[in-house]
C-alpha cells in the first residue's frame, strides 16, 4: 500500500513539473514604426459642420487628409496580431478658444474582439484620462499569421471609428449631443513596425 501511494504521489509530482503544453507564439519586441491616421473626407467634413478643426498635435494642418506618429517601442505577435504599439504625437482638435489634445496614442488589440487606439485626453491643458480614441476593424481578407519581411511588418487599410468614449467627450467638448454613441466612421490607418528581436521556433 505504501508502494502505490508512493507511485501515486510520483505521478502527481510529475504532472506539476511537467505542467500543460505551453503555446508557442511570434511576439516580436517593436524598435520603432509609424502609424498614418487617414481621415476620410466625410469625416473632416463632418467634424468641420461641428466647429472643429484637426491638425496634428504641433498644430499643423493635415496633409491629403492624414497625419503620421512616430512608433517607439511595442510588442506584436504575428501569430495573433495581439500587442500593443505605442506611438509618440498625437492629434490637436480645436474649436474657438478650447482645444482636445488626444496624445500618445497606443494601438491596442489584446482584446482581439474589440481592438483599439487608445489615448490620453487633454482638455485645455487639462488631463482627463486615457481612454479608446478608435476603434479598429480589419479589412476583408486579413488573416493571420501577419506577414513580415526583413523584420518589418505593415498593415493598409484598418478602418478607424470614432469610438463610444469618444463619442461622448466630443459631445461635451461641443456642447451638444451631435455626436452619435455608436461613433462615426472616421477613415483608416496604416501601421509600419521594425522588430529589435525575433521569436524563437
Amino acid at each position: 500500500m505504501k508502494k502505490n501511494l508512493l507511485t501515486k504521489v510520483a505521478v502527481v509530482l510529475s504532472m506539476v513539473v511537467a505542467g500543460p503544453a505551453l503555446l508557442h507564439g511570434q511576439a516580436q519586441t517593436v524598435a520603432y514604426g509609424r502609424l498614418t491616421l487617414n481621415f476620410s473626407s466625410g469625416f473632416l467634413q463632418y467634424v468641420a459642420g461641428a466647429g472643429i478643426t484637426i491638425t496634428d498635435i504641433s498644430g499643423n494642418a493635415l496633409v491629403n487628409g492624414s497625419t503620421t506618429l512616430t512608433g517607439v517601442g511595442g510588442v506584436l505577435d504575428l501569430s495573433s496580431a495581439v500587442g500593443e504599439l505605442v506611438h509618440t504625437g498625437g492629434l490637436l482638435l480645436t474649436m474657438g478658444s478650447n482645444t482636445m489634445r488626444l496624445q500618445d496614442l497606443i494601438i491596442d488589440t489584446t482584446n482581439t474582439s474589440a481592438p483599439v487606439i487608445s489615448g490620453l485626453v487633454i482638455v485645455n491643458n487639462v488631463t482627463v484620462s486615457r481612454f479608446p480614441i478608435f476603434t479598429l476593424a480589419a479589412p476583408p481578407g486579413f488573416t493571420v499569421p501577419l506577414p513580415s519581411t526583413a523584420g518589418t511588418v505593415q498593415l493598409s487599410g484598418i478602418n478607424i471609428a470614432i469610438s463610444p468614449a469618444m463619442a461622448s467627450q466630443l459631445n461635451s467638448f461641443i456642447g451638444a449631443n451631435v455626436v452619435p454613441a455608436s461613433g462615426v466612421s472616421a477613415g483608416t490607418e496604416t501601421q509600419y513596425s521594425v522588430f529589435s528581436t525575433y521569436a524563437g521556433s
